[in-house]
């Protein structure tokens, strides 16, 4: 909001955020502002928007990291699970939120951040990180991941401590619906 703030554009509510929020941002834009070129147009220089992401993230400060989290992925590595990072975040803040986060542990074969159209990167994601589709689970909290996923061949589990809802969810039909990565450990 602080982004559409410095652009001059409106805030909306955090309901309406989840409720259109997709990637990649083109996508997130036109469904929040449809084909409105005025407001389209203030978005049109990536490079701006990539500032003003850098920017304002700064300020905000690091995300929190999701209760239960960490003990999964104890669990998980524990059991020979190998696990890999797949996000549009920003390649450095995935890197720096790790070490934050863990205390220098590193539970990821693979972190592979700025992956900007998902559905466009992940077979290069595969290719980098040997796993196979069939035998890979592809968690995430939008449409986008699961259907990603999806494409890809891979089992998903959509979690709902994200960005979209389970109602949002459920019509592109996960294998799984948890409510926190912290359940990801009794799938198994």
């Amino acid at each position: 909001m602080a982004i559409f703030h410095d652009v001059g554009v409106s805030p909306v509510s955090f309901a309406k955020f989840q409720e259109t929020v997709d990637a990649p941002f083109d996508v997130y834009l036109k469904r929040l502002f449809g084909d409105d070129p005025e407001t389209l147009a203030r978005f049109s220089d990536e490079k701006k928007n990539h500032e003003l992401f850098n920017r304002h993230f700064r300020v905000h400060g690091f995300p929190a990291l999701l209760p239960g989290v960490e003990a999964a992925l104890k669990q998980l590595r524990a059991k020979g699970f190998k696990m890999a990072v797949f996000s549009s975040h920003y390649q450095r803040f995935i890197e720096e939120e790790n070490k934050l986060f863990f205390n220098g542990v590193n539970y990821f074969s693979r972190i592979f951040g700025s992956a900007g159209n998902k559905m466009e990167s992940v077979s290069r994601f595969l290719e980098e990180t040997k796993f196979e589709p069939e035998h890979t689970l592809f968690v995430g909290d939008t449409t986008s991941d699961i259907l990603v996923g999806k494409r890809a061949g891979m089992k998903t589990a959509a979690v709902l401590s994200g960005y979209h809802s389970e109602e949002k969810l459920a019509p592109v039909k996960p294998d799984f619906i948890l409510g926190s990565v912290s359940e990801l450990p009794g799938l198994f």
